[in-house]
């Protein structure tokens, strides 16, 4: 690639994952440890040559070592924007591998950043680096591309980087050397079939891209475009220690992520969440290594899955879960995380994709954190995923105010939390649950303090007795009435409802207004009209709206939309059960469920979700 090509194209960035796998067969990536091997020699894995004028060329490009701390392991990245890197989720999630960022400076030196957190990008192996802030003296380069939405196609050249193994070691069959320098390659993409394209290795398994080139960027065209290497194909001396005796790398496969380039372009715009990964329970998995998972996408999902994580923040004070878990085999045991168990059991509404049931995940108090998921219903028989998003509860009670309930209501039934509303940011939050043994009292629980009366009315899920589907309608005089589906929606009521995971905004304040679609008006019931924010990376919702031709509700901004496909229960005409499918394009969909029209009353109070 001649210079004048290099500074006037735009990119195409692949992360590659480290070669491995067993004797001429498709395996899955593990780990980019380097290879250790005997004697070099001068053939490259990677062709043409090392970089000239190398540091002016990787300062304008882009191109970042990825270092480990107290392992020998390297991998690449490319600078999206000056503070966020793209690489492969693999280099920074194996164990004990801690990244640094490196970067050459012009006087032949180093700077080097840590990561403020990283943003997992679905199950592609690609993952977002948010770095520290860089420090005086730096000459950190000033990098921004923007990314193509579209796929590669048979034939497309593609000019690739990295800086990993660029030689087979001699004897044959003894493995793979020569990394730490950067290196190019330009090829022919040889297949492509929807998100995943290949490079063939030439006859003799040369000019591919070999451990230490994960995360390393390709160049196609005026293009930005981004992947990530899936599998390799190998041959090895020894089947069983395939990675240490390579003798040819016949190809890569890269998993596309151009579905997630609105989500990359908008990164240094966007205000993120860093969540810390769950801990499932029993068969339940959690793609903490997504691109090695083999568990199915269910058939709800149009895109890919993050994993399962929460966040427990300071500036919060509210425990905000993200992400997928699931489970092959039926099994309510969901997960267990000591460090998030609440004061008291805490049972919050959450959406399953399970026969459209109703469900809740039940938090066990001073348990060790475990989660076990409760359905409306018998529990089904076969395995189901569960969408974790928007589920949310105050972590603690410290200085709420107390909600004494009336009308022969009682507070904390089952070892749930004291009754009591607290503001954070823009929102009331509401904690604990309450019942109510006399049928002759009326569903009318309380009466809400003046500092927590919403200025329209709202309608906001809740759980009630058995995972019944149920709501509260709370009216800026701050009656708050419990409503439930059907006719025996009123005796659920009364055996059990949880307020946790209730929440809603006391006014507009700080909300952008947005355009509703395909016939939907604002504001039923003396509601308000339906408006979102972002509050510390999290895309809260407030409104309610019907009337629609169609389910689909509105588009929200590119910088408001999640990576992926999210799920979230919401509240429906009379109170039935609904979900809320907010798509990575910004499509928000409403389904209905249970016999509810299409364009019938949606409530958006309370629902929220991790970006």
């Amino acid at each position: 690639m001649s210079e004048k090509m290099m500074t006037q194209s735009k990119w195409v960035v692949i992360a590659v994952a480290a070669a491995s796998g067993c004797a001429v067969a498709t395996s899955e990536q593990a780990g980019g440890e380097p290879i250790e091997g005997a004697s070099e020699t001068q053939q490259e894995i990677m062709g043409g040559g090392l970089l000239a004028n190398d540091v002016s060329t990787r300062r304008s490009l882009g191109l970042i070592d990825v270092v480990g701390e107290g392992v020998s392991t390297n991998c690449s990245g490319t600078l999206i924007h000056s503070d966020w890197v793209l690489t492969a989720a693999h280099c920074v999630n194996a164990s004990p591998f801690v990244p640094r960022y490196r970067a050459p400076r012009t006087d032949g030196g180093f700077d080097q950043r840590t990561t403020l957190y990283h943003v997992a990008l679905g199950q592609n192996d690609l993952v977002l680096a948010r770095l520290t802030a860089p420090t005086a003296g730096m000459m950190w380069p000033n990098v921004t591309r923007q990314m193509n939405p579209t796929a590669l196609s048979v034939g497309n050249m593609v000019t690739c980087y990295g800086r990993g193994h660029n030689a087979y070691n001699t004897p044959a069959g003894t493995g793979t050397s020569g990394d730490g320098r950067w290196r190019s390659m330009t090829k022919a993409v040889a297949a492509a079939s929807g998100s995943e394209f290949r490079l063939d290795a030439t006859a003799n398994g040369l000019l591919v891209a070999g451990s230490g080139d994960s995360g390393g960027p390709c160049f196609f065209g005026n293009n930005l475009q981004a992947g990530v290497a899936s599998h390799s194909e190998i041959q090895c001396a020894d089947p069983l220690n395939c990675e240490a005796t390579t003798s040819k790398i016949l190809n890569i496969t890269y998993r596309s992520t151009h579905d997630y380039a609105v989500y990359i372009d908008q990164a240094e715009n966007r205000a993120f969440t860093s969540y810390t990964a769950v801990t499932p329970a029993g068969t339940w998995v959690n793609p903490l290594n997504p691109w090695l998972s083999t568990e199915s996408v269910p058939p709800v999902l149009t895109g890919s899955l993050v994993p399962g994580g929460y966040s427990t923040t300071a500036t919060t004070g509210v425990a905000a879960f993200h992400g997928y878990l699931s489970t092959p085999t039926a099994n309510q045991n969901v997960m267990a995380n000591p460090n998030i168990n609440p004061s008291g059991d805490v049972y919050v509404p959450v959406a399953v994709n399970a026969a459209n049931q109703a469900a809740r995940l039940y938090f066990k108090g001073q348990a060790g954190g475990q989660v076990e998921l409760q359905f409306d219903g018998a529990a089904p028989n076969a395995g189901y995923g569960l969408y974790l998003d928007g589920v949310q509860w105050v972590r603690s009670t410290v200085g709420a105010t107390p909600l004494l309930p009336q009308q022969g209501w009682t507070a904390q039934p089952f070892n749930t939390r004291a009754t009591r509303g607290i503001r954070i940011g823009s929102k009331v939050y509401l904690t604990g649950a309450i019942n109510n043994s006399s049928a002759d009292q009326g569903m009318q629980p309380f009466v809400l303090p003046a500092e927590f009366r919403p200025s329209a009315n709202v309608f906001v899920n809740v759980t009630l007795c058995d995972s019944y589907k149920g709501r509260l309608l709370i009216r800026p005089n701050g009656t708050v009435t419990i409503q439930a589906d059907g006719a025996n929606g009123t005796a659920k009521a009364r055996c059990f409802t949880s307020l946790e995971g209730a929440s809603y905004a006391m006014t507009d304040a700080g909300y952008t207004a947005v355009a509703l679609e395909n016939g939907w008006t604002n504001s039923p019931s003396d509601t308000r009209p339906v408006r979102f924010k972002n509050e510390n990376g999290i895309v809260h919702f407030q409104g309610a709206a019907s009337g629609g031709t169609s389910g689909h509700l509105l588009t929200l901004p590119a910088a408001f939309r999640p990576q992926t496909l999210i799920v979230l229960p919401v509240d429906r005409t009379q109170a039935k059960q609904g979900a809320l499918y907010i798509h990575p394009s910004g499509q928000v969909n409403v389904i209905g469920f249970n016999g509810v029209a299409i364009g019938a009353f949606v409530s958006l109070e309370g629902i929220s979700f991790g970006i």
